[in-house]
């Protein structure tokens, strides 16, 4: 059970950073990051600690280049915790 609670807590806290994060860039781009992710992958950004590729996919779609600059605020504001395997997976996949 504790393990299972660790889990949730990281997933929430991942989903926080990254909603955090978009939304303190702009929320237009908030908004339109979760539109995508729904329109292109039927996610949700909670989903993106599974499926890093979809975030990834999205933002650069929207973005082109200049999505490298949100990923690294992304990964900044995950930094810390990338001790975990599944958040240092998740921050290694943003960064490819």
């Amino acid at each position: 059970m504790l393990v299972y609670e660790s889990d949730r807590i990281k997933h929430a806290y991942v989903t926080f950073t990254i909603e955090d994060t978009l939304s303190s860039v702009s929320p237009l781009l908030y908004e339109r990051t979760k539109e995508r992710l729904e329109n292109d992958f039927g996610s949700s950004i909670s989903d993106c600690f599974a499926h890093p590729e979809y975030l990834k996919s999205v933002l650069h779609d929207l973005y082109g280049k200049s999505y490298t600059s949100i990923m690294e605020k992304i990964t900044a504001n995950l930094k810390e915790f990338d001790s975990d395997k599944n958040i240092f997976h998740l921050v290694a996949e943003l960064k490819k």
